[in-house]
């Protein structure tokens, strides 16, 4: 995946002039050929099932430069992992009406005056949280499966996003749902003029659904598109490059040498997954809260999970025979190999582990109990890239 996003940077020179195409704003490129994607097999990477009674911290991390309004962006609320609650395999991000006194920004000193011209220490009179992962992600899969306060001045969202302050913009919202309850809203940016901000390309679905109740949101990230579904649905698809009639050209699509037109909202980089429910900025679309607004509320969120393509294709490994009395082969074609072989017994206990290192391995399993047994074989980063059964008689 990374090599084919290399192969596009080095393949495609951007040219002087852009154009405006619904709302989102593009460039024109040369192009020699459209490069093949990786169109392997998708395989779980990360999940998130907020099982416990706290939020794992080795996974999740408060806005890492921001816990309250700066930058002048008129934000009311203080985010806080005080304000992440699970119980029963949920997390709720609660968002609360109370006045405390905090720091935007928690490592800096309490005179220090920020982005906004005001002193870090200040007044706040909500607070609700803006969950990060520390790990950051590509082209894949995110999922989630969420329900969304309903009320005036709330923002939650489900996106995600790499840079940071002075280090450009990377984005994808999978939601925003700043327009209201029933309306989903979808946008992109990425910092394509290296100028520290997003070239945006945004769009709003009205009286989709009643996202109070419970809906899954997936997003497909891939070189050459982004999709967004609801409930396995498809709502949204933006092609990264059309032709000047505006046609989508897909991975591996046979084009002519020419100028095309690119996205420059189309994100490049690798980004955190982000929950939050913000409380309406003064200066957003969502507005600020009214006497309407119920407070506590929050945004509830089942799990998450973000899928990568295999970086191995599964059809080039094979474990055979099977059924078995105990010995198998596993025969690796035409990859690099360097592989490991997991064995699983039915209940999920795993009883042998295995390096693959040639093309073709013999394996004595006979002084294993009779039964179905589980095979996974990952690759050297721990991706799984090949799944099996086997039963030994």
């Amino acid at each position: 995946m990374r090599f084919c996003l290399t192969l596009l940077c080095l393949c495609f020179g951007v040219n002087a002039f852009s154009q405006i195409n619904a709302n989102c704003q593009v460039a024109g490129v040369w192009m020699p050929y459209f490069p093949k994607c990786n169109s392997n097999n998708y395989v779980l990477a990360f999940v998130e099932n907020f099982d416990g009674d706290s939020i794992d911290k080795t996974k999740w991390q408060i806005q890492p430069w921001r816990q309250g309004a700066i930058d002048g962006d008129g934000w009311q609320d203080h985010y806080s992992f005080r304000n992440v609650e699970l119980k029963d395999g949920i997390c709720r991000i609660v968002s609360k009406k109370e006045t405390v006194v905090r720091r935007a920004i928690e490592w800096m000193a309490d005179t220090i005056i920020v982005g906004d011209g005001k002193q870090n220490l200040r007044t706040y009179h909500y607070t609700s949280a803006n969950m990060w992962t520390l790990e950051s992600f590509y082209y894949g899969i995110y999922e989630a499966r969420c329900r969304l306060p309903k009320g005036k001045g709330f923002w939650p969202a489900f996106w995600t996003y790499g840079g940071g302050a002075g280090n450009g913009w990377n984005e994808i919202d999978v939601f925003d749902n700043y327009s209201g309850i029933n309306d989903f809203v979808t946008s992109v940016g990425y910092d394509f003029d290296e100028e520290h901000k997003s070239n945006g390309c945004s769009k709003i679905f009205y009286n989709q659904a009643d996202f109070s109740q419970w809906h899954t949101f997936t997003c497909v990230f891939e070189p050459d598109k982004i999709v967004w579904k609801v409930d396995n649905e498809t709502i949204r698809t933006l092609y990264r490059f059309t032709t000047a009639t505006d046609q989508p050209i897909q991975c591996g699509e046979e084009v002519a040498a020419g100028t095309y037109f690119q996205k420059k909202s189309f994100p490049m980089n690798s980004m955190c997954i982000i929950l939050s429910s913000g409380v309406g900025s003064e200066h957003g679309p969502s507005g600020p809260p009214d006497e309407t607004t119920p407070f506590p509320s929050s945004m509830d969120i089942d799990y998450v999970r973000y899928y990568k393509r295999n970086d191995l294709p599964t059809s080039y490994i094979n474990v055979y025979p099977n059924p078995t009395n105990g010995l198998i082969t596993v025969s690796v074609d035409d990859i690099e190999i360097d592989l490991r072989l997991q064995l699983f017994d039915n209940i999920g206990k795993m009883v042998n582990e295995e390096l693959i290192r040639k093309k073709m391995v013999e394996l004595d399993y006979s002084d294993y109990s009779k039964g179905l047994y589980f095979v996974n074989i990952l690759d050297r980063v721990g991706h799984i890239v090949h799944q099996s059964k086997i039963l030994i008689e």
